[in-house]
């Protein structure tokens, strides 16, 4: 099941960037989202994302669970 941000529930406070959206609504507290579609994994095992981002671009494994590049999230994250 997928979810779109900007379909039923949209954040009430989104900044969006060249490389993706930050998402500043604590509703969606330490989410990760691939072009509006929840990730129910981050790379970030260390501790739990302040914010929500919603990535432009990754690839995820085969499961649709998580982003396989770990240094990309990271980077994407850092970029944002």
């Amino acid at each position: 099941m997928t979810f779109d941000i900007r379909g039923l529930s949209h954040p009430s406070d989104i900044l969006e960037t060249e490389a993706g959206d930050l998402i500043l609504d604590p509703q969606f507290h330490g989410r990760v989202y691939l072009n509006g579609m929840r990730l129910p994994c981050s790379g970030s095992e260390l501790k739990q994302y302040l914010f929500a981002y919603n990535f432009l671009h990754g690839k995820v494994n085969r499961d649709r669970q998580i982003l396989v590049d770990r240094d990309e999230e990271a980077n994407m994250v850092r970029r944002i």
